[in-house]
């Protein structure tokens, strides 16, 4: 049996009532790591569902979460595709967090979960410890610029 084909959400970025243009998206990915990206994604809207951000991108509330939300975020970060690990890891983090209202260090992360930094590094291309809590829909991690 092949692997069961997963629907891409619906995804509309909107920027101060108003829809973003593909050319401002594709300059998003572009320059996912530039503080430009925080200015055009005050929210997003996924499958007809707003979720608020942050200044910086991150969800506002995390009861907006779901794996919608995960998987419009993982194309925002140029992650096309979220794969088994990329569960893992998303809810590792999302489980620790709720337990201890904090993300974990990227050491017991590696460890508790058996996926090597390097393959961490792999999964999410523009920050281990941010892409990843982003698609968790998490804060920011302390210590991340």
């Amino acid at each position: 049996m092949g692997a069961e084909q997963i629907q891409q959400p619906a995804v509309e970025i909107c920027c101060h009532n108003r829809q973003v243009t593909d050319d401002e998206i594709w300059r998003c990915r572009e320059v996912s790591r530039d503080r430009r990206l925080i200015n055009l994604m005050p929210h997003l809207k996924v499958n007809g569902k707003d979720i608020q951000l942050n200044e910086e991108g991150f969800i506002e509330h995390q009861e907006d979460w779901n794996e919608d939300a995960a998987r419009a975020f993982g194309v925002l970060e140029n992650i096309p595709e979220l794969t088994a690990d990329h569960w893992k890891v998303i809810y590792y983090l999302r489980d620790y967090y709720l337990r201890f209202r904090i993300a974990p260090m990227i050491r017991k992360l590696c460890k508790d979960t058996g996926i090597s930094l390097k393959e961490i590094e792999k999964l999410f291309p523009s920050g281990p410890a941010k892409a990843a809590c982003k698609l968790a829909g998490l804060p920011k991690p302390t210590g991340c610029l």
